[in-house]
This record gives structure tokens, sequence and C-alpha cells, in this order.
């Protein structure tokens, strides 16, 4: 795993912010209306969008916003139609899982950008597309971040968003299929967050373990679903495409 090597605090953190990308639905005027996270990741040379199902599930007009220009509107990417995923049961039941996902053309290249009030670009990064085999697990040794874009408010056509940054959370268990970690700090309340469902939870080695989902105030925690639980459908989506376990 290329990610997996020793980082500085200050590479951490910068991964976290960058790995996370700011998703919006539009209406039919394509409007922003509503906000999302997400990551792109590189697994077995494709290129997926990975989210929460529940922020995405009304199949609404799904966009990554790529780029703000300079006269403050901004660059989208239409998704199109994601997939959602679901598990069945030995009892023959199904149930959802958090989780959905879509293929991303490579040309696609998302921008974190520093705009200041008078619309001028101060700086732009390329963010972060994460190389992994979705195979990691977390632990109670590494510490934990995510990032995401909340507190929407609407300037012109434009929603303008506040970063939410977290880092140092630590694993405390799975439930329910669901992994659970613990801030450092109290839970701030649920508006704090809004926004960051879909956005991915990375440890201090690199590696993205889970996909923010929903939290607890009374007990400090933030839950994601396992990135782990992608395989078996992206192998699938991969197989549809020719591209079977023996293609790379």
């Amino acid at each position: 795993m290329s990610n997996n090597h020793h980082m500085t605090r200050e590479e951490w953190q910068d991964l976290v912010v960058l790995a996370s990308i700011p998703l919006r639905r539009l209406n039919l005027a394509n409007l922003p209306v509503a906000t999302a996270s997400a990551c792109i990741v590189a697994y077995r040379g494709i290129r997926f969008l990975l989210t929460a199902a529940h922020a995405t599930q009304d199949q609404g007009n799904w966009a990554i916003e790529t780029r703000v220009t300079d006269r403050l509107s901004t660059e989208l990417y239409l998704i199109g139609p994601m997939t959602f995923i679901r598990r069945g049961s030995l009892h023959g039941s199904i149930e959802p899982v958090d989780l959905a996902f879509a293929i991303v053309p490579e040309h696609v290249r998302p921008l974190m950008q520093r705009v200041l009030e008078n619309g001028t670009i101060e700086c732009e990064i390329p963010r972060v597309i994460l190389a992994t085999d979705l195979a990691v697990e977390p632990d109670t040794v590494r510490r934990y971040g995510f990032s995401g874009i909340n507190r929407f408010q609407e300037r012109g056509i434009d929603l303008l968003g506040q970063l939410t940054l977290e880092m140092d959370m630590r694993f405390v268990g799975t439930e329910n299929g669901v992994h659970a970690f613990e801030l450092a700090h109290e839970h701030p309340g649920h508006d704090a967050y809004r926004g960051c469902s879909g956005a991915p939870i990375i440890d201090d080695l690199g590696e993205p373990v889970a996909i923010v989902v929903h939290g607890c105030i009374q007990r400090r925690t933030i839950f994601g679903t396992p990135v782990a639980r992608y395989r078996v459908a992206l192998d699938a989506e991969l197989a549809s495409l020719g591209r079977g376990m023996g293609s790379g």
C-alpha cells in the first residue's frame, strides 16, 4: 500500500483535508441545494467515488465540486446514478448498507482552493486520490481523522461553507458492523458535522478505514462504515467491466 509510511502530523492533516471531496445536490435549475462528502479511491486500476448512502440515496442530481472560478461560480462534474450496496443473509433477508459508489473518470481532478471574499483565488491544491486495497482495519494504537465542509450559506448561486476537521480520534470498537471512533473532545453537536457524511476516516499512516455515517453526542463518538465492505461490490463492478481478479 503506497500510503503506508510514517507521516508527520502536518502531512497527515493535509491528507485528511485533501482526501475529502465535497458533493453538491443540484435542483432543476442546476443550483446547489444540499451537500455531502465523499472520497475518490484508486482500486485495482479504476477510480471510484465512495460516499454514504443515506446522504445521497434520494438519487438526486449529485455532482462533485471540482473548482471555484474567479467569478465565485462553481464548476461541477455530474456523477450520474450511484450504486447502493445491500447485504444478504443466510435467512434470505436483504439489508441496506450505508455505502454508495460510482465510477469517476480519470480526467475528473477536483481542486481545493482558498477563495478570498472578493472572489480572488489565493491558492489551489489538487485533492488527493487514495490508492487503496480497502483491506486496512482500524486498531486501538493508531489515531484517526476526517474532514468535511459544513454550515452552508447561500451567496448568489453558490453554497459557501466552513471546513470541519477532526484529528486524534481513537478506535473504540465495532457495533452492528459499524466502526466507532471516540473524539478527542466533547461532541460539539450534529450541526457541526452537517455535510460531513460520506467523508473518509483516515489513520495516521494515510490509510482510509471507514466512511463517516453518523455520531453520538452523549458518547462523543463518530461512526463509520468499514471501507472493506465496499470490496465485494467493487470487485463485482470490475468483473462486469471485464476487469476480473486476474486483470490487475
